[in-house]
């Protein structure tokens, strides 16, 4: 969806004003992931629970919260600037229907000139179709419900799983320490931490997360939090104007 987008807005934000972004830390951004501790799994139900959602099969009902910070600061020509860029994303599949939201806003400060900014709100609605198409539901600038006929859901199940650089199994250890599985390598505690329950995926947890290839030559350092949650979900469909 727009979450790549956000990300990248946020990279050419902080790139213009000259920041170098630094390791600060996103205040006020969601930390829900951090606090999930995984359950150890095997390869079978690794391979099996990262296949599954990354298609959407077997997950008929769930709720996926995403929450990514980008931050930088720096002096530039002797003036402070500082900007955090906040994306919330969420996704709930229920009874044939999908709902996905997407909602960013931004603090920070140029000198004495302030950056804040929130950005009006995504919200689609989708329903399954008998001939496999889905009827989309669509919020226009008036705020007046519209329907048209798609493809595919609102939903993209990849997305929670496409944050993983490398989604083998073997490439990964248990940390009792860190509270999941991470990169084998990743002693500098950079990686994502990739959390399991009832041997489905549950959480995936980043803080200082790296993005490169935004620009050339660009690192972009996040923070990332994931929670999914399964069963009892519910999705109303708007009504139409």
């Amino acid at each position: 969806m727009k979450c790549r987008r956000y990300i990248a807005a946020a990279a050419v934000a902080v790139l213009s004003l000259g920041i170098a972004v630094g390791a600060a830390g996103c205040s006020g951004g969601s930390t829900a992931a951090k606090g999930v501790r995984s359950e150890e799994v095997t390869k079978e139900q690794w391979d099996t629970a990262i296949a599954e959602f990354g298609t959407g099969e077997a997950y008929e009902n769930f709720k996926a919260e995403i929450s990514i910070c980008v931050h930088g600061r720096r002096y530039t020509d002797g003036v402070f600037v500082e900007l955090k860029f906040y994306t919330d994303i969420v996704m709930v599949v229920a009874d044939g229907k999908q709902y996905y939201s997407e909602s960013a806003w931004q603090k920070g400060k140029y000198g004495k000139i302030g950056l804040d900014h929130v950005y009006a709100t995504d919200e689609y609605y989708s329903v399954a179709n008998t001939d496999g198409t889905y009827t989309k539901y669509t919020l226009n600038a008036a705020d007046e419900w519209s329907t048209s006929t798609a493809y595919s859901g609102v939903v993209s199940y990849s997305q929670v799983t496409n944050y993983l650089s490398d989604k083998n199994y073997d490439s990964y250890v248990f940390s009792g320490d860190r509270g999941g599985y991470v990169e084998y390598n990743d002693r500098d505690e950079t990686g994502v931490v990739v959390k399991f329950k009832d041997g489905k995926l549950a959480a995936i947890w980043g803080d200082d997360q790296e993005f490169d290839g935004i620009s050339s030559g660009a690192v972009v350092e996040t923070t990332l939090s994931i929670v999914i949650t399964y069963g009892k979900q519910k999705v109303e469909l708007p009504e139409l104007n």
